[in-house]
């Protein structure tokens, strides 16, 4: 019995992006990218703890020119 996969769109360009690091334009639309975030530490205002938010890539969609003004 065979099975077929089912991904989404998502996945798909959530996949290609951790591979490649490159961008994806869809369309004419606009493009995907990943932005890389560095590592960020403060203190709190309320309660003084110090906290780390760790350095991670965030997924970036980027729209046209054209399509900027409807």
């Amino acid at each position: 019995m065979q099975r077929k996969l089912k991904r989404s769109f998502g996945e798909v360009v959530v996949d290609t992006l951790k591979e490649s690091n490159d961008k994806i334009t869809f369309a004419d639309l606009g493009a995907f990218s990943v932005k890389h975030i560095d590592e960020r530490c403060g203190k709190s205002a309320l309660t003084g703890k110090e906290w780390v938010k760790p350095a991670h890539d965030e997924l970036v969609f980027k729209v046209a020119k054209k399509y900027k003004d409807m």
